[in-house]
């Protein structure tokens, strides 16, 4: 029978290269979503619900991440704040489970954003598609304006250029990078990199729209997410892996020894009850 220790032994040789990464280093936002609309960044960009409910959440616990089902127009709101009026570089991660297959083609789930088209608003929006009829499948696309304009001289959007695994009832780790002077976007599901695009916009428009989990325009899904973050920096790829992997798991900024220890006993846990299993 595996013991705790040996959960543990396994979990520290898997995540070996991705401990002590700082994931408190250029956080503006970090939102638990466990049943609270608290910043845990220490910034109080608080989020107010507007219609969402409560689920379980990645780890398996009840009401800790929120459901969106696209039809009545739900979603997280935080206020306009100078720590979310990102100009430069920015990177956005968390986590994203679609709750039952969609019984249509063509669909696009909003997972964060601070854009509003009706006030030429807009700053920066990052969403999964299954677009057919604009060949936009199974991508991650992120845009941002460089003046709050929409499609034309201020809009620009950037494509992951390979498609993901959007499958049903599982949780999936997404992350975009925007590298300013680059006017590069790199996109990542599950800490694979899927590729990335280069545009000519080096700015982003410092507007007072709301920020946004969860819906924004004309965007639907049945879906859930949990644990975002968002970023005044190009995040590195360990530091992804990292997210992707083991979260901060006691939410003390450093992926480390200790976040793997707790996650390891959760598995041993889970172990136990189902195969009876000796911690």
């Amino acid at each position: 029978m595996l013991s705790l220790g040996l959960v543990a032994l396994i979990a520290s040789f898997f995540f070996a290269s991705y401990i002590n990464a700082d994931l408190n280093s250029g956080l503006v936002a970090h939102w638990k979503l466990n049943n609270s609309m608290t910043d845990s960044s220490g910034n109080e960009n608080t989020l107010t619900n507007d219609g969402t409910e409560s689920t379980t959440g990645l780890y398996e616990a009840d009401d800790t991440a929120y459901k969106f089902n696209g039809i009545n127009d739900e979603s997280l709101i935080a206020a306009d704040s100078s720590s979310l009026d990102i100009t430069g570089d920015i990177s956005i991660s968390g986590w994203l489970k679609i709750d039952k297959p969609l019984s249509y083609t063509e669909w696009q789930i909003a997972l964060v954003s601070k854009w509003s088209g009706a006030t030429n608003n807009r700053s920066y929006l990052l969403y999964a598609s299954n677009d057919s009829e604009n060949s936009f499948n199974d991508m991650l696309i992120f845009g941002i304006s460089s003046d709050g304009t929409g499609e034309g001289s201020g809009q620009e959007l950037y494509f992951s250029n390979s498609t993901t695994n959007f499958a049903t009832g599982t949780w999936h780790h997404f992350a975009v990078t925007w590298n300013a002077s680059e006017s590069r976007a790199e996109f990542y599901m599950n800490g694979k990199n899927l590729g990335g695009d280069t545009g000519s916009k080096t700015q982003i428009y410092n507007g007072n729209a709301s920020l946004k989990i969860g819906y924004s325009g004309d965007y639907n899904g049945d879906y859930s997410v949990d644990e975002v973050r968002l970023y005044n920096k190009v995040l590195t790829v360990n530091e992804i892996k990292a997210l992707s992997i083991n979260p901060d798991y006691n939410n003390d900024g450093t992926v480390d020894d200790d976040d793997i220890y707790d996650q390891a006993k959760i598995h041993a846990d889970w172990l136990e009850n189902v195969w009876g299993t000796e911690k």
